[in-house]
């Protein structure tokens, strides 16, 4: 998942949107549980290389574990290791983070208390909280129940008090009290129910309102609910000693074993849980309805009840639903924390099922959806090739998909970057000269060959982006300037080393911002957040990619950096060298 962002509001979020490329929910059909699978889902052999793939040789992740349903049962195979070095064989009974699987519980425990008349989906969530709390609200448009757990509640992604002392483990001091604040402190942007924007801290407020209201906390209230009707021995926010003995350890992107994160009540309804996979398959198959439970009820509420979200859809509690790949439309939601990640995603037409949970943070969405339908592959890590600087100037520009969509590319020496409308910048490497991919979420483009014309230096005329779902076409545009490209010329990275060093916010001394050279690149940091890159727009100007925002260097009379502007959303923030 990505972690992309920057002002003191927001740090690398524990959980991620539903689906890998979409949060787009429509309609749940109660009556896709009267399909019966005909299907089968592939192999444990086929599961098995597939694994072997994704660890082994393309080093996407540790271990894996591996939960399968359809007509004729239910499977589970693992491949890889609890810890990269000396680490024992993951099985089904492996301990791991779920991440943002854990709204799901949340969603359905409103379902339930619904059900039992304990609240109405459109309770304002402050008649739930203790008296005297505030919520903030817009006009007479108070945050109720159903936009929270619909992520239409206004409130941002992550708090904006949220300033954790421990980067790697950055929720385990964030407190009640500190929820209460940040609720008492923050301006709705908009309406509740207008706009749909995924947020942690709804989802914790949402889990801490319905523990508040029945008396008890979140972990509690998902036992007595949830984990004990589905026979679910095995999931708990706090491990206990044979739970901590199977284990697997997290670890990062680059296989770096990583601290777990202890998620507190403000945030444990957003992503707290820690399941095996043994446990998770009686999750999915009471969600999917393959078997009646307790909960039978619940759960079909969960995914019936749609809130009108004022932008022509409707969206369940908690649950994506809308991505269609090939006729496949996938119920799923993902996780991701730290080191951990997790997808549970089941075919509404043909009944088949699938979990899986990683000890790695590394994206495998993708291998949920292959194994639901083989014709669609997995993601393979590409091997990228250096080109020369004359290779790659031809490929900047802006390109139009259809009328009002556009694709950018930028080039910055010898690295090249591509962004579509409205979504985030991906860097892009070659595997030929005209031939580039993205490792990190999947993606593959061809560039024509270059054309000169009217006395202008060759251009690409065109590019296809080849994605899992098939390609789409792209005609460059001359006419029309580009936003991305904004590198300036023959400046690099080693101009700003006298730059170098830790700068402390003046008006909140607790914040700092830090600015390193790694090799080819400059590197910027927030308190409490990773380290972001940064780009040279001129000699005394850095802007950041992922994040619109830039940093400004001030000298003295010499022309030494004295203190760093984080200008981002309209504000300046100065923060003076620390040494």
């Amino acid at each position: 998942m990505t972690r992309q962002y920057l002002t003191f509001a927001a740090v690398a979020c524990a959980c991620s949107a539903t689906l890998s490329s979409t949060n787009a929910q429509t309609h749940i059909d109660p009556a896709a549980s009267l399909v019966r699978p005909t299907v089968p889902l592939p192999s444990d052999d086929a599961v098995r290389a597939m694994l072997s793939d994704v660890i082994d040789t393309d080093k996407r992740g540790v271990g894996m574990v591996i939960g399968l349903i359809d007509a004729q049962g239910t499977r589970i195979i693992s491949h890889g290791l609890t810890q990269k070095d000396g680490g024992k064989p993951v099985d089904a009974d492996s301990m791991f983070e779920i991440g943002s699987i854990t709204k799901t519980f949340t969603g359905t425990i409103l379902a339930d208390m619904i059900l039992r008349g304990e609240v109405k989906i459109e309770d304002p969530v402050a008649s739930l909280l203790p008296s005297g709390t505030r919520v903030p609200a817009r006009g007479e448009h108070q945050i109720t129940l159903a936009s929270l757990a619909t992520h239409t509640s206004g409130l941002p992604r992550m708090p904006t008090n949220f300033e954790p002392p421990d980067p790697d483990k950055p929720y385990t001091d964030y407190t009640t009290a500190q929820l209460y604040e940040f609720l008492a402190r923050y301006q709705l942007p908009r309406e509740p129910g207008a706009e749909f924007e995924y947020s942690n801290i709804g989802y914790g407020l949402l889990g801490h309102a319905l523990a508040t209201r029945t008396g008890t906390d979140y972990e509690s209230l998902v036992t007595q609910r949830i984990l004990k009707p589905l026979g679910m021995t095995d999931t708990s926010v706090v491990l206990s000693d044979s739970q901590r003995g199977r284990l697997a350890l997290g670890h990062d992107a680059t296989l770096k074993m990583v601290p777990n994160w202890d998620l507190p009540p403000a945030f444990a309804g957003a992503g707290a849980l820690r399941s095996s996979v043994r446990d998770m398959l009686k999750y999915l198959a009471a969600q999917m309805s393959t078997e009646v439970s307790p909960l039978s009820e619940a759960i079909r509420e969960s995914q019936r009840l749609q809130v009108d979200c004022g932008d022509g859809k409707t969206r369940s509690l908690a649950w994506g639903a809308g991505e269609v790949v090939k006729d496949v439309q996938l119920i799923a939601h993902n996780g991701g924390t730290g080191g951990y990640h997790s997808m549970l995603a089941w075919d509404a037409k043909t009944r088949r099922g699938v979990v899986i949970l990683s000890n790695c943070t590394t994206d495998i969405d993708d291998l949920a959806i292959s194994l639901l339908e083989p014709s669609i592959p997995y993601v393979r890590v590409r091997r990228a090739i250096a080109l020369r600087p004359e290779q790659i100037q031809p490929l900047a520009g802006v390109y139009e998909i259809q009328p009002g969509a556009y694709r950018e590319v930028a080039v910055y020496r010898d690295r090249v970057f591509l962004r579509r409308d409205g979504q985030p910048v991906r860097e892009i490497q070659a595997e030929a000269e005209l031939a580039f991919f993205n490792n990190e979420i999947g993606f593959q483009v061809r560039f024509d060959a270059p054309v000169a014309a009217d006395d202008r230096d060759a251009r690409c005329p065109g590019l296809t982006m080849i994605q899992r779902d098939g390609s789409s076409r792209s005609e460059r545009r001359v006419d029309r300037p580009g936003t991305l490209n904004r590198f300036a010329k023959g400046i690099g990275p080693e101009e700003f080393d006298s730059a170098a060093a830790t700068y402390r916010f003046d008006g909140n001394p607790r914040a700092t911002m830090t600015l390193k050279r790694d090799g080819e690149r400059l590197l910027a940091q927030l308190t409490g957040q990773q380290f972001l890159e940064v780009f040279p727009k001129d000699r005394d100007t850095l802007f950041y990619l992922i994040v619109d925002a830039e940093l400004i260097v001030s000298r003295d009379a010499a022309g030494k950096p004295i203190a760093l502007t984080l200008r981002q959303g309209g504000t300046d923030q100065r923060a003076s060298r620390a040494d």
